[in-house]
Protein backbone atom coordinates (compact mmCIF):
# COMPACT_ATOMS: atom_id res chain seq x y z
CA UNK A 1 0.00 0.00 0.00
CA UNK A 2 1.24 3.48 -0.89
CA UNK A 3 0.09 5.82 1.89
CA UNK A 4 -1.45 9.06 0.64
CA UNK A 5 -2.87 10.25 3.96
CA UNK A 6 -1.50 12.58 5.07
CA UNK A 7 -0.10 14.15 1.91
CA UNK A 8 3.24 15.98 1.76
CA UNK A 9 2.76 19.75 1.59
CA UNK A 10 4.23 19.99 -1.92
CA UNK A 11 1.54 17.60 -3.20
CA UNK A 12 -1.31 19.02 -1.14
CA UNK A 13 -0.70 22.47 -2.57
CA UNK A 14 -1.10 21.17 -6.13
CA UNK A 15 -3.77 18.51 -5.76
CA UNK A 16 -5.50 19.21 -2.45
CA UNK A 17 -8.76 20.03 -4.21
CA UNK A 18 -8.56 17.24 -6.77
CA UNK A 19 -7.54 13.99 -5.02
CA UNK A 20 -9.02 11.84 -7.79
CA UNK A 21 -6.67 13.38 -10.34
CA UNK A 22 -3.75 12.88 -7.96
CA UNK A 23 -4.51 9.19 -7.43
CA UNK A 24 -4.97 8.72 -11.18
CA UNK A 25 -1.57 10.29 -11.85
CA UNK A 26 0.16 8.33 -9.10
CA UNK A 27 -1.45 5.09 -10.26
CA UNK A 28 -0.14 5.64 -13.78
CA UNK A 29 3.38 6.32 -12.48
CA UNK A 30 3.36 3.18 -10.34
CA UNK A 31 2.02 1.04 -13.19
CA UNK A 32 4.77 2.33 -15.47
CA UNK A 33 7.32 0.98 -12.99
CA UNK A 34 5.45 -2.31 -12.48
CA UNK A 35 5.47 -2.88 -16.23
CA UNK A 36 3.37 -5.64 -17.75
CA UNK A 37 -0.11 -6.14 -16.32
CA UNK A 38 0.94 -9.72 -15.60
CA UNK A 39 3.48 -8.36 -13.13
CA UNK A 40 0.85 -6.57 -11.07
CA UNK A 41 -1.31 -3.49 -10.94
CA UNK A 42 -1.64 -0.28 -8.89
CA UNK A 43 -5.13 1.06 -8.19
CA UNK A 44 -6.96 3.43 -5.87
CA UNK A 45 -8.84 1.78 -3.02
CA UNK A 46 -12.52 2.70 -2.78
CA UNK A 47 -11.89 3.85 0.79
CA UNK A 48 -9.95 7.16 0.59
CA UNK A 49 -8.17 6.30 3.86
CA UNK A 50 -6.21 3.56 2.12
CA UNK A 51 -4.55 5.45 -0.74
CA UNK A 52 -3.13 3.28 -3.53
CA UNK A 53 -3.04 -0.50 -3.40
CA UNK A 54 -0.18 -2.22 -5.23
CA UNK A 55 -0.85 -5.82 -6.24
CA UNK A 56 2.47 -7.39 -7.29
CA UNK A 57 2.35 -10.86 -8.81
CA UNK A 58 5.82 -11.40 -10.31
CA UNK A 59 9.46 -10.66 -9.55
CA UNK A 60 8.64 -10.39 -5.86
CA UNK A 61 12.31 -10.48 -4.98
CA UNK A 62 12.62 -7.09 -6.65
CA UNK A 63 9.77 -5.53 -4.66
CA UNK A 64 11.94 -3.05 -2.75
CA UNK A 65 13.78 -2.00 -5.91
CA UNK A 66 10.47 -1.36 -7.68
CA UNK A 67 9.07 0.62 -4.76
CA UNK A 68 12.21 2.75 -4.62
CA UNK A 69 11.93 3.35 -8.37
CA UNK A 70 8.29 4.38 -7.90
CA UNK A 71 9.30 6.85 -5.20
CA UNK A 72 11.97 8.42 -7.38
CA UNK A 73 9.53 8.72 -10.28
CA UNK A 74 6.92 10.24 -7.96
CA UNK A 75 9.52 12.67 -6.62
CA UNK A 76 10.41 13.86 -10.12
CA UNK A 77 6.76 14.53 -10.98
CA UNK A 78 5.28 15.58 -7.62
CA UNK A 79 8.30 16.77 -5.65
CA UNK A 80 7.71 14.35 -2.76
CA UNK A 81 8.34 10.79 -1.66
CA UNK A 82 5.86 8.45 0.01
CA UNK A 83 5.80 5.56 2.47
CA UNK A 84 4.94 1.99 1.54
CA UNK A 85 3.50 -0.77 3.74
CA UNK A 86 4.03 -4.33 2.47
CA UNK A 87 2.50 -7.69 3.35
CA UNK A 88 4.27 -11.02 3.28
CA UNK A 89 4.09 -13.11 0.10
CA UNK A 90 0.64 -14.67 -0.15
CA UNK A 91 -1.06 -16.89 -2.71
CA UNK A 92 -3.16 -15.25 -5.42
CA UNK A 93 -6.07 -14.82 -5.40
CA UNK A 94 -6.91 -16.80 -2.24
CA UNK A 95 -4.54 -14.86 0.00
CA UNK A 96 -5.36 -11.33 -1.16
CA UNK A 97 -7.55 -10.55 1.84
CA UNK A 98 -4.93 -11.85 4.27
CA UNK A 99 -2.26 -9.84 2.47
CA UNK A 100 -4.30 -6.67 2.68
CA UNK A 101 -4.89 -7.13 6.41
CA UNK A 102 -1.15 -7.59 6.88
CA UNK A 103 -0.57 -4.41 4.91
CA UNK A 104 -2.94 -2.48 7.16
CA UNK A 105 -1.23 -3.84 10.26
CA UNK A 106 2.12 -2.76 8.87
CA UNK A 107 0.79 0.70 7.95
CA UNK A 108 -0.50 1.29 11.46
CA UNK A 109 3.04 0.99 12.81
CA UNK A 110 4.68 3.44 10.41
CA UNK A 111 6.19 6.47 12.12
CA UNK A 112 6.14 9.92 10.50
CA UNK A 113 8.29 11.58 13.13
CA UNK A 114 11.77 10.82 11.83
CA UNK A 115 13.71 10.02 8.66
CA UNK A 116 12.96 6.33 8.96
CA UNK A 117 12.89 4.02 5.93
CA UNK A 118 10.09 4.63 3.45
CA UNK A 119 9.43 0.91 2.88
CA UNK A 120 8.00 -1.24 5.68
CA UNK A 121 7.45 -5.00 5.61
CA UNK A 122 5.01 -7.12 7.59
CA UNK A 123 6.64 -9.11 10.36
CA UNK A 124 9.73 -6.94 10.69
CA UNK A 125 10.67 -6.37 14.35
CA UNK A 126 9.27 -3.05 15.45
CA UNK A 127 11.77 -0.49 16.66
CA UNK A 128 8.96 1.45 18.30
CA UNK A 129 8.68 0.91 22.07
CA UNK A 130 5.12 0.55 23.33
CA UNK A 131 3.79 3.83 24.70
CA UNK A 132 0.39 5.13 25.81
CA UNK A 133 -1.32 7.30 23.22
CA UNK A 134 -0.96 11.05 23.68
CA UNK A 135 -4.36 12.63 23.14
CA UNK A 136 -5.25 16.15 22.07
CA UNK A 137 -8.11 16.10 24.59
CA UNK A 138 -5.56 16.56 27.40
CA UNK A 139 -4.60 19.93 25.90
CA UNK A 140 -8.02 20.99 24.62
CA UNK A 141 -8.92 23.07 27.69
CA UNK A 142 -5.73 25.14 27.33
CA UNK A 143 -6.41 25.76 23.66
CA UNK A 144 -10.10 26.48 24.25
CA UNK A 145 -9.35 29.04 26.99
CA UNK A 146 -6.76 30.76 24.81
CA UNK A 147 -9.11 30.89 21.81
CA UNK A 148 -11.98 32.36 23.84
CA UNK A 149 -9.66 35.01 25.27
CA UNK A 150 -8.45 35.79 21.78
CA UNK A 151 -4.84 36.33 22.85
CA UNK A 152 -2.40 35.30 20.12
CA UNK A 153 0.49 34.69 22.53
CA UNK A 154 -1.63 32.45 24.75
CA UNK A 155 -2.87 30.50 21.73
CA UNK A 156 0.74 30.04 20.63
CA UNK A 157 1.76 28.74 24.06
CA UNK A 158 -1.18 26.33 24.24
CA UNK A 159 -0.42 24.89 20.80
CA UNK A 160 3.30 24.72 21.61
CA UNK A 161 2.55 22.65 24.71
CA UNK A 162 0.72 20.16 22.51
CA UNK A 163 3.46 20.03 19.87
CA UNK A 164 6.14 19.57 22.54
CA UNK A 165 4.21 16.59 23.91
CA UNK A 166 4.10 15.10 20.41
CA UNK A 167 7.83 15.73 19.98
CA UNK A 168 8.59 13.72 23.11
CA UNK A 169 6.93 10.63 21.65
CA UNK A 170 9.17 7.85 20.33
CA UNK A 171 7.00 7.71 17.21
CA UNK A 172 3.98 9.30 15.55
CA UNK A 173 2.11 6.60 13.69
CA UNK A 174 -0.54 6.54 10.99
CA UNK A 175 -3.08 5.59 13.66
CA UNK A 176 -2.02 8.55 15.84
CA UNK A 177 -2.55 11.01 13.00
CA UNK A 178 -5.97 9.63 12.19
CA UNK A 179 -7.06 9.85 15.84
CA UNK A 180 -5.71 13.39 16.23
CA UNK A 181 -7.55 14.46 13.10
CA UNK A 182 -10.75 13.14 14.67
CA UNK A 183 -9.98 15.00 17.93
CA UNK A 184 -9.15 18.20 16.05
CA UNK A 185 -12.48 18.04 14.25
CA UNK A 186 -14.33 17.67 17.56
CA UNK A 187 -12.42 20.55 19.15
CA UNK A 188 -12.96 22.84 16.17
CA UNK A 189 -16.68 22.03 16.08
CA UNK A 190 -17.05 22.72 19.81
CA UNK A 191 -15.25 26.05 19.48
CA UNK A 192 -17.38 27.16 16.55
CA UNK A 193 -20.68 26.01 18.03
CA UNK A 194 -20.83 29.30 19.99
CA UNK A 195 -20.70 31.25 16.74
CA UNK A 196 -24.00 32.84 15.85
CA UNK A 197 -25.47 30.45 13.24
CA UNK A 198 -27.67 31.71 10.47
CA UNK A 199 -30.78 29.65 9.91
CA UNK A 200 -29.81 26.55 7.96
CA UNK A 201 -26.10 27.39 8.01
CA UNK A 202 -23.94 24.26 7.60
CA UNK A 203 -21.22 23.42 10.11
CA UNK A 204 -17.81 24.33 8.64
CA UNK A 205 -15.60 21.34 7.91
CA UNK A 206 -12.00 21.13 9.05
CA UNK A 207 -9.05 21.30 6.68
CA UNK A 208 -7.66 18.01 5.33
CA UNK A 209 -4.09 19.36 5.57
CA UNK A 210 -3.65 19.13 9.31
CA UNK A 211 -0.26 17.46 9.42
CA UNK A 212 2.56 19.05 7.37
CA UNK A 213 4.91 16.50 5.81
CA UNK A 214 8.11 17.51 4.07
CA UNK A 215 9.28 16.16 0.70
CA UNK A 216 10.52 12.96 2.37
CA UNK A 217 7.29 12.28 4.21
CA UNK A 218 8.62 13.46 7.57
CA UNK A 219 6.33 15.31 9.96
CA UNK A 220 7.50 18.91 10.50
CA UNK A 221 6.70 19.80 14.11
CA UNK A 222 7.66 23.46 13.72
CA UNK A 223 5.44 23.87 10.66
CA UNK A 224 2.65 22.01 12.47
CA UNK A 225 2.96 24.38 15.44
CA UNK A 226 2.84 27.43 13.18
CA UNK A 227 -0.15 26.22 11.15
CA UNK A 228 -2.24 25.18 14.15
CA UNK A 229 -1.45 28.46 15.93
CA UNK A 230 -2.68 30.34 12.87
CA UNK A 231 -5.74 28.09 12.56
CA UNK A 232 -6.82 28.58 16.18
CA UNK A 233 -6.07 32.31 15.98
CA UNK A 234 -8.39 32.46 12.97
CA UNK A 235 -11.10 30.70 14.98
CA UNK A 236 -10.55 33.25 17.78
CA UNK A 237 -11.09 36.08 15.27
CA UNK A 238 -14.24 34.40 13.96
CA UNK A 239 -15.63 34.10 17.49
CA UNK A 240 -14.72 37.70 18.29
CA UNK A 241 -16.47 38.99 15.17
CA UNK A 242 -19.38 36.68 15.88
CA UNK A 243 -19.78 38.02 19.42
CA UNK A 244 -19.86 41.58 18.11
CA UNK A 245 -22.36 40.66 15.43
CA UNK A 246 -24.56 38.61 17.71
CA UNK A 247 -24.67 41.32 20.37
CA UNK A 248 -25.62 43.83 17.71
CA UNK A 249 -28.24 41.41 16.40
CA UNK A 250 -29.74 40.76 19.84
CA UNK A 251 -30.00 44.49 20.59
CA UNK A 252 -31.54 45.03 17.16
CA UNK A 253 -34.08 42.31 17.97
CA UNK A 254 -34.91 44.10 21.22
CA UNK A 255 -35.38 47.34 19.30
CA UNK A 256 -37.51 45.53 16.72
CA UNK A 257 -39.83 44.33 19.50
CA UNK A 258 -39.99 47.85 20.94
CA UNK A 259 -41.18 49.15 17.57
CA UNK A 260 -43.47 46.27 16.56
CA UNK A 261 -44.91 45.04 19.86
CA UNK A 262 -48.41 45.86 18.63
CA UNK A 263 -48.09 43.32 15.79
CA UNK A 264 -48.83 39.62 16.11
CA UNK A 265 -45.18 38.76 16.75
CA UNK A 266 -43.91 35.20 17.07
CA UNK A 267 -40.42 33.92 17.86
CA UNK A 268 -40.24 32.34 14.40
CA UNK A 269 -41.12 35.64 12.73
CA UNK A 270 -38.58 37.60 14.76
CA UNK A 271 -35.80 35.08 14.07
CA UNK A 272 -36.64 35.03 10.37
CA UNK A 273 -36.48 38.82 10.21
CA UNK A 274 -32.82 38.63 11.24
CA UNK A 275 -31.95 35.41 9.37
CA UNK A 276 -31.15 33.57 12.59
CA UNK A 277 -32.43 30.31 13.97
CA UNK A 278 -35.32 30.40 16.42
CA UNK A 279 -33.37 28.38 18.99
CA UNK A 280 -30.38 30.69 18.80
CA UNK A 281 -32.45 33.87 19.22
CA UNK A 282 -34.27 32.41 22.20
CA UNK A 283 -31.06 31.28 23.91
CA UNK A 284 -29.01 34.43 23.27
CA UNK A 285 -31.83 36.83 24.21
CA UNK A 286 -32.13 35.09 27.59
CA UNK A 287 -28.35 35.22 28.09
CA UNK A 288 -28.08 38.93 27.30
CA UNK A 289 -31.25 40.30 28.93
CA UNK A 290 -31.89 37.65 31.60
CA UNK A 291 -35.48 37.10 30.48
CA UNK A 292 -37.20 35.13 27.76
CA UNK A 293 -38.11 36.94 24.59
CA UNK A 294 -41.80 36.18 25.24
CA UNK A 295 -41.50 37.70 28.73
CA UNK A 296 -39.91 40.83 27.30
CA UNK A 297 -42.63 41.16 24.67
CA UNK A 298 -45.32 40.86 27.37
CA UNK A 299 -43.59 43.49 29.51
CA UNK A 300 -43.30 45.95 26.61
CA UNK A 301 -46.94 45.47 25.73
CA UNK A 302 -48.14 45.92 29.30
CA UNK A 303 -45.93 48.99 29.86
CA UNK A 304 -47.48 50.60 26.80
CA UNK A 305 -50.94 49.48 27.90
CA UNK A 306 -50.40 51.29 31.22
CA UNK A 307 -49.80 54.56 29.37
CA UNK A 308 -52.91 54.11 27.25
CA UNK A 309 -55.06 53.18 30.24
CA UNK A 310 -53.83 56.16 32.22
CA UNK A 311 -55.01 58.51 29.48
CA UNK A 312 -58.57 57.31 29.89
CA UNK A 313 -59.38 57.86 26.21
CA UNK A 314 -59.66 54.22 25.09
CA UNK A 315 -61.77 51.26 26.07
CA UNK A 316 -59.91 48.41 27.71
CA UNK A 317 -60.70 46.14 24.73
CA UNK A 318 -59.28 48.78 22.38
CA UNK A 319 -56.14 49.12 24.51
CA UNK A 320 -55.68 45.35 24.33
CA UNK A 321 -55.77 45.44 20.52
CA UNK A 322 -53.49 48.48 20.35
CA UNK A 323 -50.73 46.64 22.23
CA UNK A 324 -51.02 43.39 20.27
CA UNK A 325 -53.65 41.32 22.12
CA UNK A 326 -56.67 40.21 20.12
CA UNK A 327 -58.23 38.50 23.14
CA UNK A 328 -59.30 40.95 25.85
CA UNK A 329 -59.52 38.30 28.53
CA UNK A 330 -56.00 37.07 27.81
CA UNK A 331 -54.79 40.69 27.94
CA UNK A 332 -56.38 41.08 31.37
CA UNK A 333 -54.75 37.88 32.57
CA UNK A 334 -51.26 38.99 31.48
CA UNK A 335 -51.82 42.50 32.83
CA UNK A 336 -52.83 41.11 36.24
CA UNK A 337 -49.86 38.75 36.29
CA UNK A 338 -47.36 41.57 35.73
CA UNK A 339 -48.98 44.36 37.77
CA UNK A 340 -51.05 42.61 40.42
CA UNK A 341 -54.10 44.57 39.21
CA UNK A 342 -56.70 44.21 36.50
CA UNK A 343 -56.66 46.84 33.73
CA UNK A 344 -59.80 48.40 35.22
CA UNK A 345 -58.23 48.58 38.68
CA UNK A 346 -55.10 50.14 37.21
CA UNK A 347 -57.12 52.83 35.46
CA UNK A 348 -59.06 53.67 38.61
CA UNK A 349 -55.87 53.80 40.64
CA UNK A 350 -54.22 56.25 38.24
CA UNK A 351 -57.34 58.44 38.11
CA UNK A 352 -57.61 58.66 41.88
Amino acid sequence: MLLTDPLPRAVLGKFGRNPDLLHFLMGNICNEVIGSSRSGYAFKHTDPNYGLVLLLTRELGQTDAKLKAMNEALFKVLGARFRFACSSWVSFPQGVHTGFQQTLQTARGISFLDDSPLIYHFGEPSSLPPAPRTVLADYASQITTAVHRGEASQIGRAVSNWIQAVGRLPAVTWEDLKYWRYEYGLLRTRLLQDKAPAAGEPVPSSSPGLFPLDENGRLSLEEWRREWTEAFAEIADILKDSRLQENNAIYEIKRYIDLHYMDNLTLQEIAGEFFLSREYVSRRFKQVFNENISEYLERVRIDNAKLLLAGGQHKISSVAEMVGYQDGRYFSKIFSKLTGMTPREWRKDTEA
